[in-house]
């Protein structure tokens, strides 16, 4: 017999989430106070923002606002269970909103050790924020790091021999990216496109907006590297910025930087332009699969 999903009223909803919520606040407080004192101050000064925006927002938000109350499932393990199953009308939260949890993001991911992040707790924020499917895991494949330094790339050559003037053709390009040089060689998954003429948007798009991770660090990378190097090709990512809240979608298009120089990405000019880093070259930021199995979602600046 097919369960039927119970449809509670929005103040039911509301009630049964707080509830939820300061449930899982008081457990939390027990083992933080013996295991975790450094953690306690930051978590007791989420409360009352969440309980307010709780009661607007539903079934989308439901499971990350209450996993973020609570933070880690090390510390305690929340399941789906632990909060009500709603069937409401998803709403969209407002600008001022996305700044609260846009500032969660930046003071949880500073104070919490890579060790200890909860990569799915970000993923459901940042799915909120964008009003995009961010992802942990997909097809059973992860990304080597969530979190990390990210450094400016040169541009990756589309097609073989190609030169920086061909590949910026708009002189305001060109006097605004140019100056990172263009690669000698293609990138670790070879070239976008043949010749030249056979380049398409799309390609052209991706180079613009591509990423470097670590793939040689994934665990079965050495033993599965032609099966996983396929899969990753041109994978299509989200990249947020915690600092100033900009996202971009962009590609797996190169495997770097080397591990000795302590940095987890690499990104293209114009996708750090577009992320508020292009006069830093450097910055943290948190990257995630994109769920779009239909190539629906634009590569490019998310408008937020």
């Amino acid at each position: 017999m097919t369960e039927v999903a119970e449809v509670l009223q929005p103040s039911e909803i509301a009630e049964n989430l707080i509830n939820a919520i300061e449930q899982a606040k008081t457990a939390l407080f027990a083992k933080l106070k013996r295991k975790r004192k450094k953690l306690v101050k930051f978590v007791e000064g989420v409360g009352e923002e969440f309980e307010v925006l709780v009661q607007k927002w539903s079934t989308a938000f439901v499971t990350a606002t209450a996993a973020l109350s609570i933070f880690l499932k090390t510390a305690f393990p929340v399941t789906y269970a632990s909060v009500p199953t709603v069937v409401a009308e998803v709403t969209t939260p407002t600008f001022a909103e996305k700044e609260i949890f846009r500032q969660k993001i930046l003071d949880y991911s500073k104070k919490v050790t890579d060790r200890k992040l909860n990569p799915q707790v970000l993923a459901g924020l940042i799915s909120q924020i964008t009003g995009l499917p961010a992802e942990v895991t997909l097809d059973g494949n992860q990304i080597p790091a969530v979190a990390g330094e990210v450094a400016t790339e040169k541009h990756l050559k589309i097609y073989p021999g190609e030169t920086l003037a061909e590949h910026l053709k708009n002189p305001n390009d060109f006097t605004k990216f140019s100056w990172t040089g263009i690669s000698y060689s293609p990138s670790a998954w070879g070239y976008f496109a043949e010749s030249q003429d056979f380049v398409t948007d799309e390609q052209i798009l991706q180079e613009k907006y591509y990423l470097a991770i670590q793939t040689f660090n994934l665990k079965d990378w050495a033993k599965n590297w032609p099966q996983l190097k396929e899969w990753y090709k041109f994978r299509k990512l989200l990249v947020y910025n915690p600092e100033n809240g900009k996202a971009v979608v962009g590609v797996v298009a190169d495997a770097g930087p080397a591990r000795f120089t302590g940095r987890n990405f690499g990104g293209s000019p114009e996708l750090m332009d577009e992320l508020g880093l292009s006069s830093k070259t450097l910055g943290n930021v948190l990257v995630f699969f994109l769920n779009d199995p239909d190539n629906s979602i634009p590569l490019g600046p998310v408008a937020i």
